[in-house]
């Protein structure tokens, strides 16, 4: 698990504890999970000071929706401050290390010096390192769709985590996010590797999920340009689970949108969204899940 999930997880069980609604079973929860590894302690506690540093301020806060008090503005301020203060802070490392980024939002093409071009995704960080004997692209993080000169004496390959995906032809796409890697072709073929182990050969509309941990996921086949809807100003959603879509959604827009509502997160989400009309999409899926949606200041918007 990455930091980014960690602090989240920590904030959350924060949120928790200062609410005093937590039964004895989740009390065990919470001590297996700071049990788990110094880095869970030390998010808790980072936290903790977070949330004790809200102080009164929050408490007095109030909104027009009497269904959301004080309690959940705190618990969202956490939320906040774990997935987005620290966020930059974890994002650092990354963005130090890389020759191309992009942040929320924003997308960008890169001309390589081969001829080859690359499509950056939103939150997208990469380091390029050509040689005589290949051309690595390595993907810190986000996702990059690759259009790939021939080069017979020096192979193009993406480096991502324990992944490796070596281009046996023109266009694919890698993302890397959470400990997790998604390779998608559209073109041609792909080599996949994993942890120095070959997993296959992909080719056109078909993708595949690679974990850190647990390794590759059975090959999905039958993906199209939905895989790359993005590069066209669109998101498409097929049963997506609602956490993961408020994930998605957060890569293309400012502030955070948090889901507050614990029973939600098994929901499915399909649809078509506009990139360049997000809130009209976040009103649309709580409609559609019949969840309700409030506007925390300028940054921080919650559906519950």
């Amino acid at each position: 698990m990455d930091a980014d999930a960690i602090a989240n997880e920590a904030a959350q069980w924060v949120a928790r504890l200062e609410s005093s609604r937590m039964d004895e079973h989740e009390r065990r929860a919470f001590m297996a999970w700071i049990k788990q590894s110094p880095e869970h302690r030390a998010r808790f506690f980072e936290m903790r000071k977070h949330w004790q540093a809200l102080g009164s301020a929050s408490g007095a806060v109030r909104t027009r929706d009497a269904a959301f008090r004080a309690p959940a503005l705190r618990y969202a301020a956490a939320i906040l401050l774990a997935v987005g203060l620290l966020s930059w802070h974890f994002r650092l490392p990354d963005r130090l290390q890389a020759d191309f980024t992009t942040g929320s939002g924003e997308s960008k093409t890169v001309q390589l010096s081969d001829g080859s071009a690359l499509y950056l995704n939103a939150d997208t960080a990469l380091a390029v390192a050509f040689t005589p004997q290949g051309r690595q692209i390595r993907l810190l993080r986000g996702e990059v769709e690759c259009w790939v000169t021939h080069d017979s004496h020096r192979p193009f390959f993406i480096v991502a985590g324990p992944d490796r995906v070596t281009a046996l032809g023109t266009d694919f796409s890698v993302y890397r996010d959470s400990g997790q890697t998604t390779v998608s072709v559209f073109e041609s073929t792909v080599q996949v590797e994993h942890a120095d182990h070959l997993v296959g050969v992909l080719n056109p509309g078909q993708q595949q999920h690679l974990d850190d941990e647990t390794g590759a996921a059975p090959l999905v086949n039958g993906v199209g340009d939905d895989a790359r809807a993005w590069r066209y100003g669109q998101l498409v959603f097929t049963a997506k689970s609602l956490p993961d879509v408020v994930a998605e959604l957060n890569r293309y827009r400012p502030g955070k949108l948090v889901l507050m509502n614990r029973t939600a997160a098994q929901r499915k989400v399909s649809g078509v969204f506009n990139i360049n009309d997000l809130e009209t999409a976040i009103q649309t899926i709580a409609n559609t899940q019949q969840l309700r949606t409030v506007r925390l200041g300028a940054w921080l918007t919650a559906i519950y």
